[in-house]
């Protein structure tokens, strides 16, 4: 039987997409559950609900990447924000549910949502597991106002944009068939200036905090 090479090529293509981002989404999902089990729930007030519903319209406010089906939330300094202040695991699950809710905006498709999802969440455990072990106890990062807390904001920044952009430039490479490293500097290269704004933020507003309440 002959075969249509073309059509093989995409095939195996988005196989090999779809399976890496159901791979990405199952991640995430046990990233969740274990944040879930291991939430510290006294440290939860309404500080974190308030911290909530503005993610959810600050959700709204996206910046779209050029040349590529994708969009770029202000999100991330709320998420930054809940990291500083209540943890990793609170962090996780609020990163991850307004990307699980925010998708429908660009996709009706479940596995687009069930992956940004993934995305969102195994970034931002990475990110909280390695300022942990660098700088100690995120929520006391920000009671002064020092070097040690710059340094932190930016290692917190580059490893959310890094394993962010990278996950989700493999599914585009994968979508593509193009190398990982093309598609990544050709579309996600200048979007790691929303990151360090973004902690920037979060670092500032978290000292305000400290020093004059919620």
């Amino acid at each position: 039987l002959l075969r249509n090479p073309t059509m093989t090529g995409a095939g195996n293509r988005e196989f090999r997409r779809s399976v890496y981002n159901w791979l990405v989404a199952v991640a995430g999902t046990a990233t969740v559950a274990y944040c879930v089990y291991t939430l510290p729930v006294a440290q939860i007030d309404q500080r974190f609900v308030i911290l909530a519903l503005a993610m959810l319209i600050g959700s709204r406010i996206t910046v779209e990447i050029p040349r590529a089906k994708g969009h770029i939330s202000v999100s991330d300094t709320f998420v930054f924000l809940t990291l500083l202040l209540f943890g990793g695991q609170a962090a996780v699950l609020l990163a991850s549910a307004e990307a699980l809710t925010s998708s429908h905006r660009f996709s009706k498709k479940p596995i687009v949502a069930f992956f940004n999802a993934g995305v969102m969440g195994c970034s931002t455990a990475i990110t909280a597991a390695v300022l942990h072990f660098g700088f100690g106890p995120v929520t006391q990062l920000w009671n002064s106002y020092s070097p040690n807390l710059i340094v932190a904001l930016c290692v917190m920044a580059l490893v959310q944009y890094v394993v962010n952009s990278g996950l989700v430039a493999i599914s585009g490479a994968l979508n593509l068939n193009q190398p990982v490293w093309f598609t990544w500097r050709t579309n996600f290269l200048w979007t790691s200036i929303t990151y360090f704004a973004g902690a920037s933020a979060a670092g500032i507003i978290a000292i305000l905090i400290y020093k004059y309440g919620f």
